[in-house]
């Protein structure tokens, strides 16, 4: 079955993220099978699962290849962040912006996760001169299953880049015939959204995701074969009345599965200032990087 991945709002190209991962980091399937055997006890009894969802570091780093790290509990001094090395003692992951959003990389199974003591665990998001440019903590429940946003935070025309980390616990709760959607909100000049289901004749049904603002994330929903439309998907349209936001998209019905819609991109074109290196005097290399309008959603299998 065909798989809706992205639809897009407005115009523009978007780059993909590449995550590249430790072998401290141990990653696993998202089988409920294989749960079990993975989280068995008091120690590593916690997933999670990173996405990168920034616009600005796609398109400031992407055409260079440029990598930037997101540490985890420590930060390692160093001239710039490495890709992924058997020798390197320090829990973090490396991303360069090549092809695929996530870490662990996803597959066909669903969200691919990284272990960890439940807990507090600091999260530390560099740029690509290895440069905090993020310092949050967060907090996770004993035996939980958690996706890690990294997106794009509001800011000033042609000020400094500034990001924003947001954690959605999973349930992982499938209900058998159903399929069950949430949505997560990161774009940060599309206001806030309604989202409404499309029903087979056009008329819109409301949602329990309602209306959402930055940085907002709904619970899972199931939907059944009475919600379906026009091509066996589960349609739905995002807006905003007042600026004049209008997109749809779309997930397919698969009982017993989970997906995630992940609201991304900007409604407007944006310039920010971001570093992309140094100068030969070793001073920071700073740029105005313009990002293309790209308010879209994409569509992650989650169970």
């Amino acid at each position: 079955m065909t798989q809706i991945r992205k639809t897009n709002g407005c115009s523009g190209s978007k780059l993909i993220a590449a995550f590249y991962g430790l072998s401290i980091l141990f990653s696993f399937s998202a089988c409920k099978k294989q749960v079990n055997d993975v989280l068995p006890g008091n120690e590593q009894d916690v997933a999670m699962n990173y996405y990168s969802a920034s616009d600005v570091m796609e398109a400031a780093y992407g055409p260079s290849r440029l990598v930037v790290a997101l540490y985890v509990d420590q930060f390692q001094e160093q001239s710039r962040p490495v890709f992924s090395s058997t020798d390197n003692k320090f829990p973090y992951f490396s991303f360069g912006f090549t092809s695929g959003h996530d870490y662990p990389q996803s597959n066909n199974a669903g969200m691919n996760y990284a272990r960890y003591t439940a807990g507090d665990h600091r999260m530390m998001l560099t740029d690509v001169n290895n440069k905090i440019v993020l310092d949050t903590t967060i907090k996770t429940a004993s035996r939980s299953f958690n996706a890690v946003y990294v997106a794009d935070a509001p800011a000033a025309a042609d000020a400094s880049a500034k990001y924003k980390l947001l954690v959605a616990p999973d349930d992982r709760k499938p209900v058998d015939g159903k399929t069950g959607i949430r949505f997560i909100h990161l774009s940060p000049d599309a206001g806030t959204l309604s989202c409404n289901l499309v029903k087979q004749n056009g008329d819109l049904a409301g949602t329990q995701a309602g209306e959402l603002a930055f940085g907002e994330f709904s619970s899972y929903q199931y939907f059944g074969t009475d919600e379906l439309a026009t091509g066996g998907l589960l349609r739905f349209t995002l807006g905003n009345a007042t600026n004049g936001v209008q997109f749809d998209t779309g997930v397919p019905f698969d009982p017993g599965r989970n997906f995630t819609i992940v609201i991304s991109g900007f409604r407007t074109d944006q310039q920010r200032q971001v570093a992309t290196g140094k100068n030969a005097d070793g001073s920071v290399k700073n740029e105005t990087v313009t990002i293309n309008n790209n308010l879209h959603a994409e569509i992650r299998r989650s169970y």
